[in-house]
């Protein structure tokens, strides 16, 4: 008899422990691990994508095996006990097959599903398939219980800020570094930044002139080209800008000996943005439209800046982006320098 008793106290420890194993490892496996597993050309890759695309149905099949083993196992259990050593003892052997079960049939189990998932999750693929598999029609009927439970609508699986919290804890156990969780950060902080915390401010644009010629523009402001790619052009006066120029098609014009053409046959479309736009929508702007620079406007209408796809790139990386023909590292700060500079000036001449 007690030996009848050790061996259903241990099958229902050991069936319950690997229910627990195969729950912590399933939930805790990152998608992009079973998603290489199944590029790899492994089954347990195909498994285990199906199982977590429908996770309702392992995790039903799992906690019914694990509900039916503990529930016999303590039934069985305590019959054998209170045959063996009397009713008397009953309560305490109850107390200790519970702790038995707490301390090994869930808190090492688990603990270790999720600190080797990786690891497990593959080689439990293949019993979780077969648990869902002969425990269909206690799915079917616990999926048809649960679905008459009103569902949330329109809230997303994962938020920003949880992302944030996962690319932290990535960069602090090493996965990703420093720069890649920046990155992540500044990304997601996109839409909480406006044009007008990063464009380059109208004080400090360069622009010209519609009615100049190429050759005009080409040999006048040489040391601009060698720094802007394009160049925003106005028509009579400096806030009425009307196209942007390309240095590309300034060169080819000038080297084709057509530079007697004026600017204004060289112009191409120009975007506006207001100041109030979040840079992600911006962003998508930039690449939906196939632009690299918008000019900025207030809610006036007046031009007080361009933004360019760089701009929102050196937002993400985090720092400026520089060549060798790059003077000044942030044209906004060089934009306060300069109105400093007028100012101070304006002080002196009074």
């Amino acid at each position: 008899m007690i030996i009848q008793l050790i061996i259903v106290m241990t099958l229902a420890i050991v069936v319950s422990a690997l229910c627990s194993v195969m729950e912590a490892a399933l939930y805790s496996v990152p998608m992009g691990q079973v998603i290489l597993l199944e590029k790899k050309g492994l089954a347990s890759g195909r498994i285990l994508k199906q199982l977590k695309a429908e996770i309702h149905k392992p995790i039903t099949a799992i906690l019914t095996l694990n509900t039916i083993a503990n529930t016999m196992g303590a039934s069985v259990a305590g019959a054998l006990a209170a045959s063996i050593f009397g009713s008397n003892i009953l309560g305490l052997f109850s107390a200790i097959f519970t702790l038995l079960i707490l301390v090994f049939a869930e808190i090492f189990p688990k603990t270790i599903g999720v600190a080797y998932c990786r690891e497990l999750a593959p080689i439990m693929a293949y019993p979780m398939m077969f648990l869902v598999k002969i425990l269909h029609p206690a799915i079917r009927f616990c999926h048809a219980l649960t679905r008459l439970i009103p569902r949330r609508t329109g809230v997303p699986l994962v938020s920003a800020d949880e992302v944030s919290a996962i690319a932290a804890l990535s960069k602090q156990s090493g996965e990703i570094g420093s720069q890649e969780e920046m990155v992540i950060t500044n990304i997601l902080d996109l839409k909480n930044k406006y044009v007008i915390d990063v464009m380059t401010p109208r004080t400090v644009t360069f622009t010209l002139s519609d009615d100049l010629t190429v050759a005009q523009a080409w040999e006048n402001y040489r040391d601009q080209w060698n720094r802007h790619s394009r160049v925003p052009v106005y028509h009579k006066d400096s806030d009425n800008i009307v196209g942007i120029i390309i240095r590309q098609d300034v060169m080819q014009t000038a080297a084709g000996g057509m530079d007697s053409l004026h600017l204004s046959a060289l112009s191409r479309p120009v975007h506006f943005v207001p100041e109030s736009v979040p840079l992600s929508r911006v962003m998508m702007d930039f690449f939906e439209k196939r632009r690299h620079l918008f000019v900025v406007v207030d809610e006036y209408g007046s031009v007080t800046g361009v933004i360019s796809l760089e701009d929102i790139i050196e937002e993400i990386v985090g720092q400026e982006i520089m060549d060798e023909s790059d003077q000044t590292r942030d044209m906004r700060t060089l934009a306060k320098m300069e109105r400093k500079k007028r100012t101070e000036g304006n002080a002196v001449s009074r």
